[in-house]
Formats: structure tokens, sequence, C-alpha cells
């Protein structure tokens, strides 16, 4: 009681685990950083098996396939949706996507728990907006 009355923290006990926050939050930048490098590349493979024709940048139907195959739950609608939107956020060309516009997209709608439930062992079940990944294209 006293320590409390002067502001002082208690004696660790031998059941008490100390935390170094610092070294804690750096742990958990370093994961997250590492996270996102490898969602990223994922998007980047997954777009360059979708590019049919191999010029690096993706057309409509190039997108579209590699979303539907994806995520075959989501509405052509939401697709067109997904299409435009990188069309704005690119500065590649008016009529394609590159990789990175591709990855940006991707992760905005979500589409990292698609990646997530495939390697959790989940199955594709057709619900909600996030079915498995579909399997690898062989080039």
């Amino acid at each position: 009681m006293r320590r409390a009355v002067l502001n002082q923290p208690p004696e660790p006990s031998d059941d008490d685990i100390v935390l170094d926050m610092d070294h804690t939050l750096e742990l958990v930048m370093e994961v997250l950083t590492i996270r996102v490098k490898v969602m990223s590349d994922k998007f980047k493979k997954l777009f360059t098996e979708g590019d049919d024709n191999g010029d690096g940048v993706l057309s409509y139907t190039e997108f579209r396939h590699i979303v539907h195959r994806a995520a075959p739950s989501f509405s052509a609608r939401r697709i067109l949706r997904m299409f435009r939107e990188a069309l704005t956020s690119g500065t590649e060309s008016s009529v394609s996507i590159d990789k990175a516009v591709f990855a940006h997209v991707c992760k905005a709608h979500n589409m990292i728990q698609l990646f997530d439930r495939k390697e959790e062992g989940g199955e594709e079940t057709g619900q909600n907006d996030g079915a498995a990944a579909s399997p690898k294209k062989k080039r």
C-alpha cells in the first residue's frame, strides 16, 4: 500500500513477466513489414501468372480472369469496380494495369484474406467475398 501511495512500482515476484515494450513493438513492426512484402510478392506472382500475353500490364479480360480465379464469389460488378479503381490510381496507361497497382487494389479489396485462408487449410466455400485462391497456372 505504501508503494502505491508513493507512486513506486511494486516489486516483481517470481510469477511476474516483464516485457520490454520497445523491443516488443520492434518485433511486431518487423513481422508486419515481412507480411506486407510477402503479400505484395504473392499479388505480383498472381499478376505474372495472369498476364497471358506477357506484356507486363493487365487488360480488363486478364484482370477479370485473375480476380475471378482467386475470388469466384466476387461479382462481375465488384470486379469491374476494382478494375476502374486500378485504372484511375495507376500512372502507366488508361487501358491496362501494372503489378504495383494490381497489388494495391487487391489489398484494398481484402484479397489478402484469400491467401490467409488457403494457408490455414481453408477450402473454397463460395460464400462471402473471399474464397480460397485458385490453383496456380503453369507457364
